[in-house]
């Protein structure tokens, strides 16, 4: 053991005498082991202090590439797609648990952006359901079946202690997220009592980043012996705070009457056409045809490229006429290099 060790653990030294008895100590080494004690300068105590820093964050955001996709998202997505270039702005390794009285809620992974969310959520049931019949229909590709609903704050389980998922909805009315999508039951684990289910939701609305967003799970159901039980009496919820940093680019462009508006995320992108006459639109599943990205350099890709799957919408507002094609995309889109969308022949800028 270096004997300036041995010593420093048998005698409590004066923080003023360190440096002294440091140097003395290594004087009295053998001639062989002799070297010259210099305390650092100022500089090189500041140089090794900011080297650290870049090693520490280094190290940090090595370990946070290291966490993979979960298999459900790279199986909806190809495995390529954690190496695509918009995967780190819209990946989170979430693993946020709420233990809600006999339920315990874990949302395990997101991928979101502005506009879409996609959500793995962990249900571990109550200990007193029967595994069995929750077992048996799994393996008959029946369920269970459950739901969410999404809302914006933080809401706790001293909220909603107690309350069904219907009261809870109630209760927490007015800070809903609406979406369009859909959960579906994916995994089903009988010895830990867990279900996992994939929430996919497409806003209507552009949804803040970076501020808290609740789950509210309503009770799983199965169909059993031609009636439906709930595999719980009450809601749950657990709160995450969104670090996914995608956003969308939009742009606008009037022809011949008709006002084009575009929204592109890694994740989605919708169309709308809107004008006087209805003639002039474009229908929901035309505008699908025809939207293509142009990218900075000038190559372009039709969406279908992209394995899109959605749908759109249609209405009046006084005397105007729309018609949106809202998709999903399979494949991420890398927004930075893209300079604009073309639907048909008219090119529309996006920022």
């Amino acid at each position: 053991m270096n004997r300036y060790v041995e010593m420093m653990e048998r005698m409590p030294v004066p923080e003023n005498q360190a440096e002294r008895l440091k140097a003395r100590v290594l004087a009295a080494e053998p001639e062989k082991k002799r070297r010259a004690y210099r305390p650092r300068s100022f500089a090189k105590n500041v140089l090794l202090a900011a080297v650290l820093v870049v090693l520490l964050a280094a190290t940090a955001g090595t370990a946070a590439e290291l966490v993979p996709w979960d298999a459900f998202f790279t199986e909806r997505f190809s495995a390529g797609a954690a190496d695509s270039p918009a995967a780190e702005d819209v990946f989170q390794n979430v693993d946020v648990t709420s233990v809600c009285g006999d339920v315990t809620l874990t949302v395990r992974q997101a991928l979101g952006d502005e506009k879409t969310l996609y959500l793995l959520l962990d249900y571990q049931l109550p200990e007193n359901v029967d595994m069995e019949m929750v077992r048996t229909v799994w393996e008959d590709r029946k369920g269970p079946v459950g739901n969410v609903e999404l809302y914006s704050g933080t809401v706790k389980w001293t909220d909603i202690e107690g309350m069904g998922s219907w009261e809870a909805s109630c209760a927490l009315a007015g800070k809903n997220l609406p979406f369009s999508g859909s959960v579906e039951t994916v995994d089903f684990d009988a010895d830990s009592r867990t279900l996992t289910m994939l929430v996919t939701c497409a806003f209507s609305d552009k949804v803040s980043l970076g501020k808290p967003m609740t789950v509210l799970a309503w009770e799983p159901s199965v169909k059993w012996e031609g009636e439906r039980v709930d595999l719980a009496d009450h809601a749950a919820v657990v709160t995450f705070r969104p670090s996914y940093e995608a956003r969308a680019k939009e742009g606008q462009k009037r022809k011949d009457g008709v006002t084009y508006t575009v929204e592109l995320t890694p994740l989605s992108i919708k169309v709308e056409n809107a004008g006087d006459r209805e003639a002039d639109l474009y229908t929901m599943w035309q505008l699908r045809q025809k939207i293509v990205l142009v990218y900075q350099d000038g190559t372009e890709a039709p969406i279908r490229d992209f394995s899109p799957t959605g749908s759109g919408g249609r209405g009046t507002s006084g005397d105007r006429h729309y018609e949106s094609c809202k998709l999903l995309l399979k494949k991420l889109v890398d927004t930075a290099q893209v300079r604009a969308v073309r639907v048909g022949d008219l090119e529309i800028p996006i920022s």
